[in-house]
């Protein structure tokens, strides 16, 4: 775990950002479907994990925004739960690594609460977390899904820049990830079903005791942007598209994406479309620097493979103006990355737009590019996803083809010779340094010729 002194310094900072008043970190509750002989996973909130460290639940935070001084709220074990979970230390010992000022039991929050002024919340994610705010704050549930706008905006700010101890955290993930990554491109051939390849890599992070960031989307219907069905043979000749990660223990995430042939071998136009998309990424990370907004890079990476579709034929006339009128996104309708950190969205459960816009920068309401979940200038200190893609979605082509939206600069005809290709993704984590930025982790497979020899 981080050392007592980290937790304590955010939670100072996060105090002197805020100024006055009362700040409430709820830590999650365990999930809703419970019952005595079995157990749920459990991931803790956050916002809470980040400040107060305990991965817990029923376990919640109060810092004093004027001194800064904290007070961690949980359960002391009673007879029932030795019983069940075995011999647990008292709060205090718990709470000790995470260097807080003092401990109180969870039973006592409401009434401390009633002696706090100017209480400020994160936003409920879930029902229970509503129903508790209800409970100890006396709020309605639309301000408990609102939050503290002061509170939210200071988080922000502190949760943007990771120190070096969280960059060494998503690394280690990330190298978890290159495992299954690895053995995924190995494992995969024809005749067997994704579910297969899924099953190899689960069982080797469980031998290793790593726990998923997210469920995997292994697919050969790559064109499917979140598949989380692995029920398809793979046949030969087809694409496979693998968006996976693994946590590191102190619950930092990686977010990974590979594409790669299931025989082992990228036909022609397959290398074609893998290299556009490999491009579009090599660029955007080249271009990637503080002060650089997102969204222009993710107009970089529109444009990439725009012009590279060009030569094959599937795109023609001028890359800008097809790209600023929406054109490409008939190829790309997500964003090119997001923030990364304990999660893998990181942040976006306290307001997505909070994340990734500010008052200078607005989101777009133009189709694929109001998805752009971070659009905002970068900073030194950033740990964002690049991930471009290009797919063929048969509804949508043939949507777009009717209305004959952008004939200008797409080749329809031409473009049904790819209706049955599937997508390419390409993703990795980086981090936003002061002369650039950087791919985190262990050098992961991403040319065409490391693909092919991985897949061997």
């Amino acid at each position: 775990m981080f050392s007592a002194q980290i937790y304590r310094d955010r939670r100072q900072a996060l105090a002197s950002l805020v100024g006055d008043g009362t700040i409430l970190l709820l830590g999650y509750r365990p999930s809703p479907i419970t019952h005595a002989d079995h157990t749920y996973p459990f991931r803790q909130e956050s916002s809470f994990r980040y400040f107060f460290g305990l991965n817990e639940p029923n376990s919640a935070g109060l810092i004093n925004a004027a001194t800064g001084t904290s007070v961690m709220y949980g359960h002391d074990p009673d007879i029932t739960d030795i019983i069940w979970e075995g011999d647990i230390p008292p709060l205090v010992e718990r709470a000790a690594p995470y260097g807080v000022d003092g401990t109180m039991p969870m039973q006592s929050l409401a009434a401390d609460l009633l002696r706090s002024n100017n209480i400020m919340f994160v936003p409920s994610t879930r029902a229970t977390m509503t129903e508790q705010l209800r409970d100890v704050v006396g709020v309605n549930r639309p301000t408990a899904e609102a939050g503290t706008r002061k509170l939210i905006d200071a988080i922000v700010a502190l949760r943007s820049i990771k120190t070096a101890e969280e960059i060494e955290e998503i690394i280690k993930a990330t190298n978890r990830t290159k495992t299954a990554h690895l053995i995924a491109m190995a494992a995969t051939r024809p005749g067997i079903t994704e579910a297969d390849v899924v099953r190899t890599m689960r069982s080797d992070a469980a031998s290793h005791g790593w726990i998923e960031a997210y469920g995997p989307i292994f697919t050969v219907k790559g064109e499917v942007l979140h598949n989380p069905f692995h029920r398809n043979t793979m046949s030969d000749g087809a694409l496979a598209l693998h968006d996976g990660a693994l946590l590191s223990d102190l619950g930092y995430a990686s977010d990974i994406t590979r594409t790669f042939p299931v025989n082992g071998a990228f036909s022609p136009v397959q290398k074609s479309v893998y290299q556009t998309v490999l491009n579009a990424q090599t660029a955007v990370i080249a271009a990637s620097k503080p002060g650089v907004l997102n969204s222009e890079m993710h107009t970089l990476a529109l444009t990439t493979i725009f012009e590279g579709l060009g030569e094959l034929g599937v795109t023609h006339g001028d890359s800008g103006e097809a790209v600023a009128q929406g054109a490409a996104a008939l190829f790309m309708p997500h964003g090119i990355g997001h923030m990364l950190g304990i999660d893998v969205h990181d942040m976006e459960g306290i307001g997505e737009t909070y994340v990734g816009y500010n008052s200078d920068v607005v989101r777009s309401e133009q189709f694929g590019r109001n998805n752009l979940r971070l659009g905002r200038q970068l900073q030194d200190g950033f740990v964002l996803t690049v991930e471009p893609g290009c797919y063929f979605i048969p509804a949508l082509i043939d949507r777009w083809e009717q209305q004959q939206q952008w004939a200008q600069w797409i080749n329809f005809d031409r473009l049904n010779d790819f209706r049955d290709f599937g997508g390419v993704r390409i993703e990795d984590v980086v981090h936003i340094t002061a002369s650039g930025s950087a791919v985190l982790g262990d050098h992961i497979p991403r040319t065409i010729e490391e693909v092919e020899a991985a897949c061997a």
